[in-house]
């Protein structure tokens, strides 16, 4: 059985099939089953403080923190964690450090250079930005991507 395995992360993923199926009551046991136990996994973790974010971002961060505990360099706790530190607790520096940490270990992870890109230009670093901007330029010419760049050129920088 698929709860063989002690990572509590699979009864949200159990939840989310039984949401996606229709049974919104056997989605909601798992949820719940999910939300009171302690995770056991960066994935447990970080989702855990995804869910978090919009109305405890505090508790959010400290779950980022959990996850990047068991796994240093864990992309789905960096993005959160850094999301949170600029758009929910305005601490912008803080946030570009988490991002240049993800930068450093996933050098081709184009959505963290854009994000750097924004808040760098927020702060009035002009020329970081942009160098931000042509790095994630090169690896990926995606519409949004390119609506994002536009708009620090537009409106920070």
């Amino acid at each position: 059985p698929i709860l063989a395995y002690p990572d509590t992360y699979l009864y949200y993923y159990r939840a989310q099939a039984w949401g996606a199926l229709g049974n919104r009551s056997k989605a909601k046991q798992d949820f719940d089953k999910f939300q009171q136990k302690a995770p056991t996994s960066p994935l447990a973790w970080a989702t855990r403080g995804f869910l978090k974010w919009k109305t405890n971002p505090n508790e959010a961060l400290q779950d980022f923190d959990h996850a990047s505990a068991l796994d240093g360099n864990h992309l789905v706790a960096l993005q959160n964690k850094a999301n949170v530190l600029s758009e929910k607790l305005g601490r912008t520096k803080d946030s570009i450090a988490v991002l240049d940490q993800i930068v450093e270990a996933h050098p081709k992870r184009h959505q963290a250079l854009s994000s750097r890109a924004v808040l760098k230009a927020r702060l009035g670093d002009r020329k970081g930005s942009l160098e931000d901007v042509q790095k994630c330029l090169i690896l990926n010419k995606d519409p949004l991507i390119l609506y994002q760049l536009a708009e620090i050129g537009r409106a920070h920088v």
